[in-house]
């Protein structure tokens, strides 16, 4: 079906914009041509980032007939409309355990990212502790880093699970078994509740960041297997950033590591 000729410029500039903002490289105020559905869609689908592209085509779509809309306001709403698409549907590529007691290996080739965070009320600011451990039970990589911002303490572990994706790509990890002790953030994580309004952007926002991994999943830990996490989300208090650890001994948690190495001897 054709657009109305009195649509045809607006429609255009719309895609012109929205050329822009996906980088497309193609522009479309040189076409002479009526714009068809279809056309518009197979130009999306030429390139990457389908979700974002398609949702933008439904709403693109969706406003002929109605009050015109700046390009701005449809992408917003297409961005809304696939953050809770995604929010719905996402899943964790494997199985998931819940609330074990203690620590545990993962198996090859996943490594386990034990995530804690803290809240420094005299400071205004809050921790994250993250550590990463692979089959072996050895550390691949470690933070401590704090965030000035005073959250409370449900928004500082879904933050800390944040900065823990966002470390854990940074180091080269792609199969992630991320693990903390808040459980109300691992429930919203896996869709069995749904998250509180301060931290739902949190949580959307770390849906779509595990995206780009090659596996991902979540599950709760109870305190007493997380120390290491605890340790370094506390160690943040004295740091005025971050501080990494990249295959480093860390003497400051060298105990709670050793009890988990224990634990695994002994079970």
């Amino acid at each position: 079906m054709l657009f109305l000729q009195d649509d045809k410029e607006y429609k255009i500039e719309l895609c012109s914009q929205f050329a822009q903002y996906f980088s497309f490289g193609l522009n479309f105020t040189k076409l002479h041509t009526v714009l068809l559905p279809k056309d518009w869609l197979a130009y999306v689908l030429m390139k990457k980032q389908y979700e974002r592209k398609v949702s933008t085509v439904y709403i693109f779509f969706n406003v002929k007939g109605k009050a015109r809309q700046p390009a701005a306001t449809i992408l917003q709403k297409a961005r809304l409309l696939l953050d809770e698409f995604q929010l719905a549907n996402f899943q964790p590529s494997r199985p998931v355990l819940h609330d074990r007691g203690q620590w545990t290996t993962p198996s090859l080739p996943w490594y386990k990212v034990n995530v804690d965070g803290a809240v420094f009320e005299s400071q205004q600011a809050s921790g994250v502790g993250v550590i990463i451990r692979d089959h072996g039970g050895l550390v691949a990589a470690a933070l401590s880093k704090k965030v000035v911002c005073p959250l409370g303490p449900l928004e500082a572990e879904a933050k800390a699970l944040e900065e823990a994706v966002d470390f854990t790509w940074d180091v080269g990890i792609r199969d992630a078994h991320f693990e903390c002790d808040s459980k109300m953030v691992v429930d919203a994580m896996l869709g069995v509740s749904c998250p509180q309004a301060s931290i739902y952007n949190i949580i959307t926002g770390i849906g779509q960041k595990v995206q780009a991994f090659r596996s991902f999943q979540f599950s709760h830990v109870k305190r007493t297997g997380n120390r290491p996490a605890h340790i370094l989300a506390q160690h943040a208090k004295n740091i005025d950033n971050y501080v990494t650890w990249i295959e480093e001994n860390l003497v400051f948690v060298e105990s709670a590591l050793a009890q988990d190495v224990l634990f695994l001897s002994s079970s």
